[in-house]
């Protein structure tokens, strides 16, 4: 009987050791992978392709540079509708690289801001400048929008 127990108890005690030694060694896989940075013109590229394609309404082209993920929580037309209320007061959108912030992976949940420049449609010759906020994720090496913020500035 006592060496029954005795048997049981090493059982334990190899079971207590071993599992988390396994556990441990699984989880530890993906801080194995060497962390490779995305160049800045590929997440540029990228970027600009993207809201390129939003201003010049080719929102099947814009589509298709979202992720997976993205594209099965938001359907093309959202993104088209959101696009379109963000711009809906703005003409002569432009792209503007110069005045963008390219970052991948950014502190933040939107990596990087895109510029537009743009006048106001009410006639005023007004010029002004926003920008439309980008999370990006690489997928299978290839730069791809994974949120979109549409937001205008607070002045």
């Amino acid at each position: 009987m006592f060496a029954k127990k005795l048997r049981s108890l090493k059982i334990l005690l190899i079971l207590m050791l071993t599992v988390p030694l396994l556990l441990t060694a699984c989880s530890g896989s993906d801080k194995t992978k060497p962390n490779t940075p995305v160049p800045t013109a590929q997440i540029k590229e990228a970027s600009d392709q993207f809201v390129q394609a939003l201003i010049d309404k080719n929102y099947s082209k814009a589509y298709s540079l979202t992720s997976p993920h993205y594209q099965k929580t938001v359907p093309q037309a959202q993104l088209q509708k959101a696009f379109e209320e963000f711009t809906a007061k703005w003409r002569n959108l432009k792209l503007n690289t110069a005045g963008s912030d390219y970052k991948f992976p950014g502190d933040g949940p939107y990596d990087t801001y895109i510029a537009i420049d743009f006048v106001y449609a009410d006639d005023s010759n007004y010029s002004e400048h926003d920008a439309i906020g980008l999370n990006l994720i690489e997928d299978n090496g290839k730069i791809l929008v994974n949120d979109v913020e549409f937001a205008a500035r607070q002045d």
